[in-house]
């Protein structure tokens, strides 16, 4: 069944193919961009530095969190190539975030300090979407300071409710649901990716930057960003209002949004590296 396919290449030896069951997530359970293209290579990369004795998860993370402030360096820069330069470092920090907790499942090696460098590094990706606005608002004098305005909200908005969603829905049930809407058809999951995530708007980000550097012009980069912009403020501004309808029902019921906090706080350490 399609529910239980993982990542794979048709070069793939069994050892691999098993190695991708033990550490990788089935399609049922991965994001459109990992299942086809991340996952596919991140387990060559994953058993390689998995031998090296030298190389943790943690400085895989670090690398990661590095790849993504020079991504967002580049992002900022406002040209063609810096935007095409950004967009490399910005699959590079994606990668990471595959192979980090790979090589992690694979020496089974989970701490404390990973799951705190994990959240860093996907912070970092916030900071990316920062970027990429701010290098679109370089060339756009009277939108340029609402455009960075908004984005800013986005991000605080985006991170108070995702950090409210683990507290209050433990093992993410907001994502969880959305997910399994989204694999009832693999049409509906690619759309939704594309036009509805972060990773969708990096690899639209990366066609426009393409389309920039050969013709000059930069307007469906504008339109995009400004597209993805407003979809990132109103997921954000949904996934709030989950938040506060669950803590407004738990505090009329007698505090079990504590009990909710708690789980949720355990679950986060139990499921560390779970990217």
């Amino acid at each position: 069944m399609k529910e239980d396919l993982y990542p794979n290449m048709f070069w793939d030896s069994e050892k691999i193919r098993d190695c991708r069951i033990q550490v990788q997530k089935p399609w049922v359970r991965e994001e459109f961009w990992s299942y086809y293209f991340s996952r596919r290579i991140s387990i060559y990369l994953s058993l390689f530095l998995a031998k090296r004795k030298g190389v943790s998860p943690n400085a895989i993370t670090i690398a990661g969190i590095a790849a993504g402030l020079i991504a967002a360096a580049a992002f900022m820069y406002g040209s063609a190539g810096a935007f095409l330069i950004g967009c490399f470092f910005y699959q590079m920090c994606y990668l990471a975030d595959c192979v980090d907790g790979e090589v992690a499942r694979i020496k089974n090696q989970n701490s404390a300090g990973g799951v705190w460098l994990d959240i860093g590094l996907n912070y970092s990706l916030y900071l990316v979407s920062f970027s990429v606005i701010y290098g679109v608002a370089s060339s756009q004098p009277t939108l340029g300071p609402y455009l960075i305005y908004l984005i800013l909200f986005t991000i605080f908005t985006e991170i108070l409710a995702t950090n409210g969603s683990a507290l209050a829905f433990g093992q993410g049930k907001i994502s969880h649901e959305t997910v399994s809407m989204r694999k009832r058809s693999r049409w509906l999951d690619a759309g939704v990716f594309l036009f509805l995530t972060q990773t969708g708007f990096q690899s639209g980000v990366l066609i426009a930057a393409l389309m920039w550097a050969f013709s000059g012009q930069h307007q469906f980069l504008d339109l995009w960003t400004g597209y993805h912009l407003l979809v990132g403020l109103l997921r954000a501004l949904y996934k709030l209002k989950l938040n506060i309808k669950y803590v407004t029902s738990s505090r009329q019921e007698g505090g079990e949004a504590h009990e909710g906090s708690a789980h949720g706080g355990r679950t986060r350490i139990k499921d560390q590296r779970a990217n």
